[in-house]
């Protein structure tokens, strides 16, 4: 037999069903009492809103006062699946990992619905435009749209007109479903009488940036079991690209990739990409190593863009025009190794991404404010490449705090753009890594040094993870030994719960929220 149980109603002095008025007693009885009274009520529901909390936090995050029992011991969960397929991509992806979190919690297991039955939890493909409608509804006519709306879910958990208990998650993309169910996973629990429950809640979720890339170092810093790892959570943490760079001897020959490093990057390539939640994009320097390009030779420069080709023919959603730190190329101006390489890139491949990083010197620099050569450069590049930039000082150190009035001032204005902005040391110990006072031992990302405005001011949010053990002697280790801790995760979910939503971000509160979450998606992620 299903249940919806109510929180009990706060006290009003009396206590009429046993039949006991408190009006007469004394105060040391009264007080006794009133102890009695609160400490069952909330010892009774242990788990209720000041734990429950999904992460990132949702644009509209709205609890009830019931707890509502899904599923009996030893009943199948039954799931409905409308407007998709949900064997493959995004949706089977999220309800593998709901398969996991119900197996965790009790032993339950997942079963499509027959004819007849009423689903437990409905997951409903929609128009755009019905999501928006629904989204508009809830949160008293907000409008999102592009794609921040592919992005979104509205999800209700509720009593169903025949008192069954139903989950229902709608969203216009896979994607969306697939984040509508990882909100799911961190709601679920099981009761003291050994039920599955959820509070009764309404979300409306979307991203305050589309775009949120994670980036880290293939080779050589790293190995692939190491980079794996990493990238199989992100899209846990709901950030939707991967980055990652590679450059140097132990890729062999940089023109020629040794056998290993082309198996590496198919499987980062063949996974992220069948996934469907996640997408790839390598950034290769062709200025590092002992075999490095001279664009002056069209030999060269005709090599490099089929070796960016390879890599989005085989999976990849996006490449980097890689300056960086590692070099330049005094004998061809960059604009125009640029400009060829857009041009070549999106003959076959129109709707892959193409971030450029300019290099650290001289006029043209990813850091600092943008000069009028920087602004001439970005005017005689096609308008959908991202540029990098790191902020008026490099890595944003000495850190100072953001503001919107800053970078207009310092790149926007001067370019006629927004940047895609690069935030460097995004790891514990680090830069954008501080200790939480309040919690002891407790680190949390620094969002309160950073804007709220992402969408308004930024074209895509890079968040430079630096999965290294160790950097010039700087703690730079977040994930030792391609493992990741349940503080490192819950540092990781800190940030990307900023870049997710950083409106009225609370650093105590995205701890609280992202230690949670750590703990309930370790298990799930054991290989």
């Amino acid at each position: 037999m299903r249940c919806l149980k109510k929180l009990q109603k706060p006290f009003t002095g009396e206590c009429n069903k046993r039949g006991l008025d408190l009006r007469g007693a004394d105060l040391f009885t009264t007080i006794i009492l009133l102890l009695l009274f609160w400490s069952a009520l909330f010892s009774s529901h242990p788990q209720h809103t000041a734990i429950l909390g999904v992460i990132p936090t949702p644009q509209l995050e709205k609890y009830g006062e019931d707890m509502i029992c899904l599923a009996e011991p030893a009943e199948p969960v039954f799931i409905s699946v409308s407007g998709s397929d949900p064997a493959t991509g995004a949706i089977g992806q999220g309800l593998a990992l709901l398969s996991g979190r119900l197996e965790f919690l009790g032993k339950w297991g997942i079963r499509a619905r027959k004819n007849g039955e009423t689903p437990n939890i409905v997951l409903q493909t929609c128009s755009a435009q019905k999501l928006h409608s629904i989204i508009r509804s809830q949160t008293n006519g907000k409008s999102i749209q592009g794609e921040r709306l592919l992005q979104a879910c509205a999800l209700r958990a509720q009593s169903s007109p025949k008192n069954r208990p139903l989950v229902t998650i709608h969203a216009c993309s896979d994607l969306g479903i697939y984040y509508g169910l990882v909100s799911l996973c961190q709601l679920l629990q099981r009761n003291e009488s050994g039920q599955l429950c959820l509070p009764a809640v309404t979300l409306a979720d979307w991203p305050e940036i589309a775009l949120r890339l994670a980036h880290a170092n293939l080779y050589p810093r790293n190995n692939l079991k190491k980079v794996r790892r990493f990238y199989r959570w992100l899209s846990l943490y709901k950030i939707n690209w991967f980055g990652f760079h590679f450059f140097g001897k132990k890729m062999g020959d940089m023109k020629h990739f040794g056998e290993k490093a082309r198996s590496d990057l198919l499987t980062i390539f063949t996974e992220t990409d069948t996934s469907g939640v996640l997408h790839a994009v390598p950034y290769f320097n062709p200025f590092k190593g002992p075999n490095h390009y001279d664009f002056s030779k069209a030999k060269d420069k005709s090599h490099y863009v089929q070796q960016l080709d390879w890599f989005l023919d085989h999976g990849a959603k996006g490449v980097e025009i890689d300056y960086n730190d590692h070099g330049n190329d005094i004998n061809y101006p960059i604009d125009k190794l640029v400009n060829f390489v857009f041009s070549e890139i999106v003959k076959k491949h129109k709707d892959a991404i193409i971030i450029f990083c300019p290099p650290s010197k001289g006029a043209v620099r990813y850091w600092t404010p943008a000069t009028p050569e920087m602004a001439t450069l970005v005017s005689n590049m096609p308008a959908n490449i991202l540029t990098v930039w790191t902020g008026p000082d490099t890595s944003m150190y000495p850190l100072y705090k953001l503001t919107p009035d800053r970078i207009r001032s310092n790149w926007t204005d001067i370019t006629g753009q927004k940047p895609f902005f690069w935030l460097n040391r995004v790891c514990l110990g680090s830069h954008f890594s501080r200790p939480l006072q309040e919690i002891p031992g407790a680190h949390v990302f620094r969002g309160e040094l950073l804007p709220t405005e992402l969408s308004q001011l930024f074209r895509g949010i890079q968040l430079h993870t630096g999965i290294k053990a160790e950097q010039n002697g700087t703690p730079y280790k977040n994930l030792p030994e391609g493992r990741y801790s349940a503080k490192a995760n819950a540092y990781l979910a800190t940030a990307a719960d900023y870049v997710w939503n950083p409106h009225d971000w609370d650093a105590v509160e995205s701890y609280k929220r992202a230690r949670r979450f750590a703990k309930i998606m370790m298990p799930l992620m054991q290989e």
